[in-house]
């Protein structure tokens, strides 16, 4: 089984703040972000290709160690969760609980970057043995995988997007009971923890790490849908 996650939408208030430092990066990151979807389409359209194979290049690419901030103000009381999404892409700020159930399944194509939560209330940081920061990571999914099965009995689980191409396909795997009608190709997850398949805009974690993830009771993430492999 692979399992399409993202946020939960029942976690506590958690809000965050720049400082002038991180506020640098994050602006940072979104320029290269939109320059990086400028340069697909511009060669996309010179190779006569069409628009809908930009995933392959723009769902999950490396990101610059220095377009991450070192450090992000926490302003609510409440804990952090173990999982958020932090932009539009492939990067996410987990805790180090969730870090050791992704490190614990093994494989490629994980990076994550340390990342300081320093709890400010009212702009004034609170004593730190009251309240120390949490040591968190920015987790950055660079792996992108053709892995989503089109063919006989799960041509049912993806929709075509352009002029009917079996190569352009976007799976539409909803709901719990989605394992009857999507799959991925097992020979093509096998050492991959995460990652985002070609034909789907969520990211996937493998079986093992969504085992280690519920045992460890995580918080933050949701499961969209369970695929199975074949």
């Amino acid at each position: 089984m692979a399992v399409v996650f993202a946020q939960s939408h029942d976690i506590p208030s958690f809000k965050l703040s720049m400082p002038e430092a991180a506020l640098i990066a994050h602006q940072r990151l979104y320029e290269y972000l939109d320059d990086l979807d400028r340069t697909v389409l511009l060669r996309l359209a010179r190779e006569e290709r069409s628009i809908s194979e930009r995933g392959l290049y723009t769902l999950a690419p490396e990101i610059p160690s220095d377009l991450l901030p070192k450090s992000i103000d926490l302003v609510t009381p409440a804990p952090p969760p173990d999982f958020r999404e932090y932009t539009r892409r492939n990067i996410f700020i987990v805790s180090e609980r969730f870090k050791a159930c992704v490190d614990a399944a093994g494989g490629a194509g994980q990076n994550f970057h340390p990342l300081t939560l320093e709890p400010r209330f009212s702009g004034e940081v609170r004593p730190r043995e009251a309240r120390p920061p949490y040591a968190y990571y920015f987790w950055v999914i660079d792996t992108v995988l053709d892995a989503v099965c089109t063919e006989g009995a799960w041509a049912g689980g993806v929709k075509p997007v352009a002029r009917g191409s079996e190569n352009l396909a976007l799976a539409t795997g909803d709901g719990s009971g989605s394992r009857s009608r999507c799959a991925v190709r097992a020979a093509a997850i096998d050492g991959h923890p995460a990652w985002f398949d070609m034909r789907h805009t969520q990211p996937f974690v493998s079986d093992a790490v969504w085992q280690n993830l519920t045992d460890a009771g995580v918080s933050g993430m949701l499961a969209q849908s369970e695929w199975a492999e074949v």
